[in-house]
C-alpha cells in the first residue's frame, strides 16, 4: 500500500465521523487511515471503534494519556511502512477528489517531497465562508514565501521517507509544529509544491482564534525567525514573521478585522 492517511485526535466528538467520512468516500481507495487517539475523554473512542467496525481501511491507534499533536504524529509515523503520507486534521472535510489529485502529482513528479493544496475556509456548522486560502505554488519561491507557513498542514502529502530522515515532527513543540518542519524541509533541500485547487474545507471556529494567543504567537514568531535565519530568507520573510505576534495582541473581536485587512497583502489569498 503507497498511502497512508494520518489523522491525531483528541476529544474532537463533534466534527470527526465528517472528517472520517470524507476520507472514506474519496475517489482513490487504496489507503490505510491511521487515526492516533491521543487519550481522548470524550466519545472519540466510541466513534473511531464505530467506523473501524465498518470499514477495514482505519486502524487506530490508542495513546494512555495526551501527548501533544507531534508526539502523536510521530507515533503514526513509525508506524506506517507507506511511501506517502497524507495529513488530516479531525475537524476537516477532505473533498472526494482530493487524495487522487495528490497522488497523481507526485508520482508524475518525483522532485516534489511535499505537496499541500488550497482550502476553503467553513464555520462551526460546516458553512462556505468563502475564504480561500491560496498558497504559494512555485517551488522556487519557498525560500521567499515561507513566512506564510508555505503549505496548510491538512492538506499535505508528503514522501514518508523524506520527513522521517529530519525525525518528523519537534516533539518540544506543543504548536506550529509544522511550521518548525517545513523551515526544516527548505533547509534541507527538499521541494515543496502546491496544487492550485480547493481539495480541503478548512473548519475554523472560536476556538481557533482563542488558540491564537500572544503566548502561542511568541512561539510561533521565534519558530519564524529561527527557521529565516536557516534558509537565508529576504526582509519580507523577517516582517511576515512578526505580524501574526502583532495582531495577536489586539482584543478578540478586533483580530477577525485585523485578518481580513491583511489577507489583501498574505499571499495565500482572502
Amino acid at each position: 500500500m503507497k498511502l497512508c492517511v494520518l489523522m491525531a485526535t483528541y476529544n474532537d466528538e463533534r466534527y470527526l465521523k465528517s472528517a472520517l467520512d470524507s476520507i472514506l468516500n474519496q475517489t482513490y481507495t487504496d489507503f490505510e487511515l491511521l487515526v492516533v487517539n491521543d487519550g481522548s475523554t470524550d466519545r472519540t473512542v466510541d466513534i473511531l471503534q464505530h467506523c473501524a467496525a465498518r470499514d477495514a481501511r482505519i486502524r487506530v491507534v490508542n495513546c494512555e494519556a495526551n501527548g501533544g499533536l507531534a508526539r502523536a504524529l510521530n507515533i503514526g509515523l513509525a508506524q506506517t511502512r507507506a511511501q506517502f503520507v497524507a495529513r488530516m486534521d479531525a475537524d476537516d472535510i477532505a473533498l472526494p477528489q482530493r487524495l487522487q489529485r495528490q497522488m497523481d502529482y507526485l508520482q508524475a513528479h518525483p522532485e516534489i517531497d511535499v505537496l499541500g493544496t488550497f482550502s476553503e475556509d467553513i464555520d462551526e456548522s460546516g458553512r462556505r465562508t468563502g475564504r480561500i486560502r491560496r498558497m504559494p505554488v512555485g517551488v522556487r519561491k519557498n525560500a521567499d514565501l515561507v513566512w506564510t507557513n508555505p503549505v496548510i498542514h491538512p492538506t499535505v502529502v508528503f514522501r514518508a521517507d523524506k520527513i522521517k530522515q529530519l525525525a518528523g515532527y519537534d516533539e518540544t513543540l506543543r504548536r506550529r509544529q509544522d511550521y518548525d518542519l517545513w523551515f526544516r524541509v527548505v533547509a534541507s533541500g527538499m521541494k515543496i509544491e502546491n496544487l492550485p485547487e480547493v481539495l480541503l474545507l478548512y473548519r475554523e471556529t472560536a476556538e481557533t482564534f482563542r488558540k491564537n494567543s500572544a503566548t502561542a504567537m511568541w512561539q510561533q514568531a521565534k519558530i519564524g525567525l529561527r527557521g529565516c535565519r536557516k534558509i537565508g530568507a529576504g526582509p519580507v520573510a523577517y516582517m511576515g514573521v512578526v505580524v501574526p505576534l502583532i495582531t495577536s495582541l489586539l482584543p478578540l473581536s478586533w483580530r477577525r478585522v485585523a485578518k481580513r485587512v491583511l489577507s489583501k497583502v498574505d499571499p495565500r489569498g482572502s
